[in-house]
């Protein structure tokens, strides 16, 4: 800030410094326009009296003008420095003029040619515009400024809007009239004429029959014969095309829709598309600023890893990662190993078309279906995720002519690592009942991949009967879960809860069965356990596994402390193996028992609501819900201490199905086994059990055809015609069911 130059030189060993100070500002004179503004701008550089002469600042005068004079539409002046530097004092004199040029606005722009209402209102409106006010400079009038090309592009988009495909300027020409320092802009429009959607058409040499049938419902959804063409509708199904082939694995297509001009205001729509291969996500990258745990990184890498990059499983990784790690930003880039180029995804990735199962244009025969496989382009998926802090608040409600009305309240303070509280609300009122829960919960998934959780909740519900209320049943409690990863397939999980309720009898038929039960008891029931769950997962995918185990072991012990002193053991067992190939075998096994490990005086036997039942996607295919098992007089069902069940599938591949739906949609044969029974002898016979129940044959068992399917949400979705083979008379049977399937452990 002081020196101009310093020169360092070496003479026989001795070091020399030569060095050259900055001229001191002896006066500043100005003269011309906007005096006190060029003071302003020294006084902030130092540009002052008595200070140094440091040129680069002086050089940023004329940049600090520009600023200025930007803000109030000038673009145009002239600055002149002159300096006069006197060697001997080494001071320095300095006068700085400023001129401000003319201005020129645009005041109009004349549209000659635009006859139709669609220019008609154009010629009055673009007058308004912030850009028109936009001025020329001084005296040179350029002949297309940037301003021009921004109302001609305007004037094109909306044309296009409204169907005119062949508009187009012919000439523009500019009018200045200096005196009152006004612009004038002419232009000479030709509009030609509105055109009307003839024909859906894609090119013959795109895809294949199927799935152009599923395009071209997209297009005539969109358009149909007779439509007037618009522009912006075309720019819509354009981009609603491009993300249904990203959608679903095809991210290398690049389709494009050209309206072709076929009569004097008629056009078709012609999309056309470069065939491609899917892609294969190869592996997951998880950015360093994200924290995410290795047990998540785990889960996803178990989802999406080898499998097609279809974006609903970008989507299936979102969900993951809001479920873990309560992201609010997700963003995707899919890195290919053949190019340098990326496409990014924002996600969760919501398309605004209904989605449907399509078959992918790409066909070939089974014998180069190897080498196919092997030219599949491998890329990778990174995530990258935006840490923020998740608050929520949902309140809503609904009406049903049987459950009621049903108002809930929930509210949500998370953070990304999913450490928050979360409390819930919700009231249903039925003309026979009443039910009132709240909730509150925290969560904390840890560093090591485990998760601890704290929970809190309260329910009761009451019977009306002649506008009178009755207390049925009251609950509450809390509970407390740790779990962690114990080694590379394990997971083991220990739940300590405490459960207190209070029941009433109801007045409908069932009285008989808890009065029995009541009296033996007690109507206000505490309950202390702990839960041990172990898992161990060596699948090779989550939602469609060809090979692998999943075993799942919990005991549910109560505490000596609690009213009744009882247990549960559960085991469930899958096993998939993969003869061939898409040929793959499923067997499927549960054994739950429970019952009570001490005794009072009376004698208590194992709680009725703690009994099993068969019911959605873990019932015996064939049986309606909690057909199978005991029952009380009024052909009830009670459930049992004990239930096991067999399940053998075989998953074979549809021929002539294409590769998309193989793996999308998996039909099979099964055979199923099962009963609920109570192994538990009562000390007196209940007088609500049905003595001449069917146990003559122990088990059930059906045989049929299930269709499994992975729906685009993720979640699988069980269609299966089943036929029972051994019903009993008070069993009722079901040939067709559909069910959403439930993977999550039945005791908890």
């Amino acid at each position: 800030k002081k020196f101009s130059k310093i020169k360092i030189t070496v003479i026989n060993q001795t070091l020399i410094l030569n060095i050259k100070e900055y001229p001191i500002i002896e006066k500043i004179d100005i003269y011309g326009d906007d005096t006190d503004l060029i003071k302003n701008i020294l006084k902030e550089k130092r540009c002052t009296k008595n200070n140094p002469f440091i040129p680069g600042n002086f050089q940023l005068i004329k940049t600090q003008l520009k600023k200025h004079y930007s803000s109030s539409a000038l673009f145009n002046f002239d600055l002149n420095i002159n300096l006069n530097l006197n060697k001997k004092t080494n001071k320095i004199s300095i006068k700085i003029h400023l001129k401000k040029n003319d201005v020129f606005f645009i005041k109009k722009i004349f549209m000659y040619g635009a006859n139709s209402d669609t220019g008609k209102e154009l010629k009055d409106s673009l007058i308004t515009r912030n850009a028109s006010w936009i001025p020329i400079l001084g005296e040179k009038i350029i002949l297309e400024p940037k301003v021009i090309k921004e109302e001609i592009q305007l004037l094109k988009e909306v044309y296009l809007l409204n169907g005119y495909i062949d508009f187009y300027i012919k000439t523009g020409k500019i009018i200045v009239d200096k005196n009152k320092h006004d612009v004038f802009i002419l232009l000479d429009v030709h509009e030609g004429r509105q055109y009307f959607v003839n024909n859906n058409i894609i090119d013959k040499t795109s895809g294949n029959h199927l799935f152009n049938s599923e395009l071209l419902d997209m297009m005539d959804d969109t358009f149909e014969n007779g439509d007037l063409f618009d522009g912006n509708e075309l720019s819509l199904l354009q981009k609603r095309v491009e993300m249904l082939f990203h959608y679903r694995g095809f991210v290398e297509t690049k389709p494009e829709i050209e309206p072709i001009m076929i009569g004097e205001d008629l056009v078709d729509l012609v999309l056309s598309f470069k065939k491609t291969d899917r892609s294969i996500i190869n592996k997951i990258d998880i950015e360093d600023n994200t924290k995410v745990t290795d047990m998540l990184l785990k889960t996803l890498t178990k989802q999406v890893e080898q499998s097609y990059c279809k974006a609903y499983y970008i989507d299936l990784v979102a969900d993951e990662l809001i479920k873990f790690s309560h992201a609010t930003q997700l963003k995707y880039t899919i890195e290919r190993e053949k190019s340098n180029k990326d496409i990014e995804y924002q996600g969760p990735i919501n398309p605004d078309y209904k989605l449907e199962e399509i078959e992918p244009y790409t066909s070939y025969d089974k014998k180069d279906k190897k080498d196919k496989k092997d030219k599949k382009e491998k890329i990778s998926l990174v995530l990258d995720v935006k840490e923020k802090t998740l608050n929520k608040f949902i309140a809503g409600g609904s009406y049903q002519p049987g459950p009621g009305l049903t108002l809930y309240i929930s509210t949500d303070i998370l953070n990304f690592l999913g450490t928050g509280t979360d409390l819930t609300l919700k009231v249903t009122r039925s003309r026979k009942m009443t039910e009132f829960n709240i909730g509150f919960a925290m969560q904390d998934y840890l560093t090591d991949g485990g998760e601890l959780i704290y929970s809190l909740y309260y329910k009761t519900n009451g019977l009306h009967k002649k506008k009178k209320k009755k207390k049925s049943k009251t609950e509450y409690g809390f509970f407390i879960s740790k779990s962690a990863e114990i080694g590379e397939n394990n997971r083991l999980t220990l739940q300590f809860a405490c459960d207190k309720a209070v029941y009433a009898l109801p007045p409908f038929r069932t009285t008989m069965f808890l009065q029995d039960y009541t009296d033996k008891w007690n109507v206000k029931h505490k309950e202390e356990y702990l839960t041990l769950l172990h898992v161990y997962d060596t699948l090779d995918e989550e939602e469609m596994p060809n090979n692998g185990i999943l075993s799942k072991i919990t005991l549910k012990l109560q505490l000596p402390s609690s009213d009744v002193n009882y247990y549960i053991f559960s085991w469930e067992f899958s096993y998939y193996n993969e003869i061939e190939d898409k040929l793959v075998l499923h067997v499927d096994m549960n054994f739950l028992h429970g019952n009570v490990y001490s005794y009072d005086d009376d004698e208590i036997e194992f709680p009725f609501f703690r009994n099993f039942h068969f019911s959605g996607s873990g019932n015996i295919r064939g049986y309606s819900e909690k057909a199978i098992g005991p029952k009380d007089i009024f052909l009830q069902p009670l459930g049992g201490n004990t239930l096991f069940s067999i399940k053998t599938s075989l998953y074979f591949p549809l021929p002539y199905l294409n590769e998309l739906y193989v793996y999308d949609l998996r039909p099979s044969i099964f055979f199923d086994a099962g009963q609920v029974f109570n192994t538990h002898e009562y000390p007196d016979e209940p007088i609500w059990m049905e003595e001449d129940q069917d146990y003559s044959s122990f088990l059930r068992f059906s045989v049929g055809v299930e269709f499994l399917w992975l729906s685009p949400i993720g979640l699988p979705v069980e269609l299966t015609f089943a036929h029972a083979l051994n019903p009993s008379e008070i069993e009722e049977t079901e040939s067709i069911s559909l069910h959403v399937v439930n993977k999550t452990p039945g005791i908890f």
